[in-house]
C-alpha cells in the first residue's frame, strides 16, 4: 500500500512510501520519456511518513514528524534519513548518507538553494520543547536553538530570481571552468595559498617580500631611513657604531693601542679592553 509519494522539483525521481505501519519502504523511480525505471528499494525505515525533496533536487530527506493525526506515533517521532538520488546504483546502502533524528520534529523546511534544510518544533502541535536545528544538504548539523517558547513557524527568506536569462545560465555553467582558472591565474600567489593549511594565517606580498597579514609592514618614520637588522656579531658591531654617532657632551676616555689614539666612552672603552683583550700601552682621561 502506498502512503506517500512526491516528485523531484527539478528532475525526473519519483519517490514512494509504501508498506504497512511500522515497517514503511521506499522506492525511487525514474521516468524518462514516458518510461518508468525502478532504481532502488530501501527497505525497513520504521514508520517513515514524510518526503522532502531539495528544491535543487537529487537529495531528499525521509522523515517522521509529530502531528495531531498520528499521537500513537509519537514515541519515534523526530527519525530522519538523508538520501542521495543522483547515486545510480543498485545498491540500497549508496542512497543513505546520514540517519539521525530531532526529537518531536514537527516540520522540515528546505533551504530555497537547496543547502541547508531545517527542522523545528512548533508551538501550535507540542506547547513545549519549541526548537530549531539547520543541517546541510549531507545531513550534518550546523545549528542548533533551543528554548524557543512560542516557535510556531519557521519560514526562509525567498531567493531573489536572477538577473540572467536561460541563455546566460547556460553559458556560464558551461564555461564555470573557464572562469575558475582565469581567476586562480589573476591570483599573483594562488600556489602558496593552495599549500597552506586551513585556519593557518595567509601571506600576504608587500615590497620586502611575504608576512603574515597578521603582522602588516612597518612604515619608516617620516625624514628617516628605515634601520637595518643585525644578527650575532653584526648586532654588536652595529651597537657599536650607533653609540659612536650619537655622542654627547662629557667624559671620554682615550686608548693609544698599537699607535693608534681611541676615543670612546667608559662602557665602550671597558668592552674593547676586557672582552676583546687589548693590550694597554698609555692611559689618559679628558673632558671634552
Amino acid at each position: 500500500m502506498v502512503t506517500r509519494f512526491m516528485w523531484e522539483p527539478k528532475g525526473n525521481k519519483l519517490c514512494t512510501l509504501h508498506g504497512e505501519p511500522g515497517r514503511v519502504n521506499c522506492t525511487i523511480y525514474n521516468v524518462v520519456q514516458g518510461k518508468v525505471t525502478a532504481l532502488v528499494t530501501i527497505p525497513d525505515l520504521r514508520s517513515i511518513d514524510c518526503i522532502f525533496w531539495s528544491p535543487a533536487g537529487q537529495y531528499c530527506v525521509l522523515a517522521q514528524l509529530l502531528n495531531l493525526q498520528q499521537n500513537k506515533f509519537q514515541q519515534g517521532a523526530g527519525c530522519m534519513m538523508f538520501l542521495d538520488a543522483g547515486v545510480g546504483s543498485s545498491n540500497p546502502a549508496d542512497y543513505k548518507l546520514v540517519a539521525t533524528e530531532h526529537p518531536y520534529a514537527t516540520d522540515v523546511e528546505w533551504d530555497p538553494t537547496g543547502r541547508f534544510v531545517c527542522t523545528y518544533v512548533s508551538a501550535w502541535i507540542r506547547p513545549n520543547d519549541n526548537e530549531y536545528q539547520i543541517w546541510s544538504f549531507l545531513g550534518r548539523r550546523v545549528r542548533k536553538e533551543s528554548s524557543l517558547n512560542r516557535l510556531v513557524q519557521f519560514v526562509w527568506r525567498p531567493r531573489l530570481p536572477t538577473l540572467f536569462t536561460d541563455k546566460e545560465l547556460k553559458k556560464v555553467k558551461k564555461d564555470m571552468k573557464h572562469y575558475s582558472r582565469g581567476s586562480r591565474e589573476a591570483s599573483p600567489d594562488h600556489r602558496q595559498l593552495r599549500a597552506i593549511p586551513p585556519g593557518a594565517s595567509r601571506p600576504v606580498q608587500h615590497a620586502r617580500g611575504y608576512r603574515h597579514a597578521q603582522s602588516p609592514p612597518r612604515r619608516p618614520r617620516p625624514g628617516r631611513a628605515p634601520r637595518r637588522r643585525y644578527r650575532g656579531r653584526n648586532r654588536l658591531r652595529a651597537t657599536y657604531q650607533r653609540g659612536r654617532s650619537r655622542r654627547r657632551p662629557g667624559c671620554y676616555l682615550g686608548l693609544i693601542h698599537q699607535g693608534r689614539f681611541i676615543l670612546e666612552t667608559p662602557l665602550f672603552l671597558a668592552f674593547r679592553i676586557i672582552i676583546a683583550k687589548h693590550s694597554l700601552s698609555s692611559f689618559v682621561v679628558f673632558m671634552k
